[in-house]
């Protein structure tokens, strides 16, 4: 999984983040969790949450495992979209 991780990251890095934070907004919003709680429950801050959504930072492998299991979904779920392109 942690090769995946870093993959992904690239990905993310080349793309400038907006897939991925968008992402991070919306599933967390869809699980009713304020930034607050979930940087509580990651071991991060609100702040880092903030700027992560706007992307003004990049997630670490191990944050983006910690947030997508306090999200309940699956690192890859962060990434892409579940909105079918067509």
């Amino acid at each position: 999984m942690e090769l995946n991780i870093c993959l992904y990251n690239s990905i993310i890095a080349l793309n400038g983040g907006i897939m991925m934070f968008n992402n991070l907004k919306e599933k967390r919003k869809n699980v009713g969790l304020t930034q607050y709680k979930l940087a509580d429950l990651v071991g991060l801050t609100q702040s880092q949450i903030s700027k992560t959504e706007n992307g003004k930072r990049n997630l670490k492998n191990a944050e983006t495992i910690k947030i997508a299991k306090a999200l309940n979904i699956s690192p890859e779920e962060l990434f892409f979209s579940d909105e079918k392109e067509g």
